[in-house]
């Protein structure tokens, strides 16, 4: 009876271990935020469930809230849309498979992050080299600077409207509150 007691006790200790070792692994995860920009991280499966959930449940009120944002920003604004390159839906997907532990994810993401460094890196001396092989004077690349620092700003004007939408249709005011918007809205 003794020698089933111990073997008993050494296969719940040998289960236990193992169970702590998967509740231990850590998950990359890839995530594309509103202005598609991409960024990694590492989550618990847990985590990593709970975000999905969010997203999804965000990507339902993503067109309803757009749509809002697009006529509340041609009344405001008297610009005649939000550009569809303005915002996008966020996204996070699993990258590779679960790690054993958080150390060789973070290990994982420092990688992914020095890989999407160079590649930017590398963009922007091949911009530099494109502009310098150019016949563009140095006041047309100048102009198109500013243009592209001034559209870049309307986008990230546009981004942050919608963003407040967004949070309204996820949040939405009080009954009252509610009910004269939507009597305003049908009076359009």
């Amino acid at each position: 009876m003794g020698r089933y007691a111990i073997l008993l006790t050494c296969a719940l200790l040998t289960l236990t271990s193992q169970l702590a070792r998967s509740a231990e692994k850590a998950l990359v995860v890839k995530i594309k935020g509103y202005d598609s920009e991409t960024s990694y991280d590492v989550k618990t499966p847990d985590e990593f469930k709970a975000a999905q959930k969010e997203l999804t449940a965000e990507a339902r009120l993503f067109p309803k809230a757009y749509r809002l944002a697009d006529k509340r920003w041609k009344k405001e604004t008297g610009k005649p849309r939000i550009t569809r390159s303005a915002v996008s839906m966020r996204r996070i997907t699993m990258v590779g498979r679960p790690y054993k532990n958080a150390d060789e994810a973070h290990d994982k993401v420092m990688d992914l992050q020095a890989r999407l460094a160079e590649k930017l890196i590398a963009d922007a001396e091949k911009e530099k080299k494109r502009n310098k092989r150019s016949n563009k004077s140095k006041a047309a690349i100048a102009r198109e600077r500013r243009r592209e620092a001034k559209r870049e700003a309307d986008t990230e004007a546009a981004r942050s409207f919608f963003l407040n939408i967004l949070e309204e249709v996820k949040n939405p005011p009080a009954d009252d509150e509610a009910a004269d918007d939507e009597a305003a809205e049908k009076k359009e």
